[in-house]
């Protein structure tokens, strides 16, 4: 399994031609892509069908790529449901920073919308909402600085930790533990 990913024109209303393959093999599907400014990232699932599974996170310095794996962001609740993304699919990232007037304390906040299926009902399916942290590692750090090109990236942290309740207000402006 592939994803692909093309250029668009500069209204966005067609492809420019130029496309490129990525997560080859990787088997994930359900990519909400995402940016904070300087960096893409693509949180995605397993594709295991009706059955959640662990999300997966990229990050790219370009939308053409190359794309590189985070890992599982899932915290918090036990392992069998962060196993499951907390029983849902990634759809959709809602960025809280507004990159024409930016906020320091909402700097990386996101909120991640998750399908949560219901395969017997469908019309008993809903959304999981739950903020969702990126922190990208200082540029003076010691260690940023001994690491290849090619590493920075792996610097990053995504995380979404499960709440049975939240408020955008203090839950979205601690550090992720």
């Amino acid at each position: 399994m592939v994803m692909h990913v093309a250029a668009l024109t500069p209204d966005f209303r067609a492809t420019n031609g130029t496309m490129e393959r990525i997560l080859i093999n990787s088997q994930r599907e359900a990519p909400a892509v995402f940016s904070d400014g300087r960096s893409y990232y693509m949180i995605t699932s397993g594709c295991t069908g009706w059955a959640p599974n662990a999300a997966e996170v990229f990050v790219a310095s370009h939308m053409l790529g190359p794309w590189h794996s985070l890992g599982d962001p899932s915290r918090g609740a036990n392992a069998a449901v962060r196993s499951t993304t907390f029983h849902s699919q990634p759809a959709f990232v809602i960025p809280l920073q507004d990159l024409a007037r930016p906020d320091p304390a909402l700097e990386g906040r996101f909120i991640l919308m998750a399908d949560r299926w219901n395969s017997h009902n469908l019309g008993a399916s809903r959304y999981v909402w739950l903020p969702m942290v990126v922190r990208e590692v200082d540029s003076d750090s010691a260690l940023l600085k001994r690491a290849h090109e090619d590493e920075h990236k792996l610097w990053h942290t995504v995380v979404v930790r499960w709440h049975e309740r939240w408020s955008i207000g203090a839950e979205l402006l601690q550090e992720p533990r």
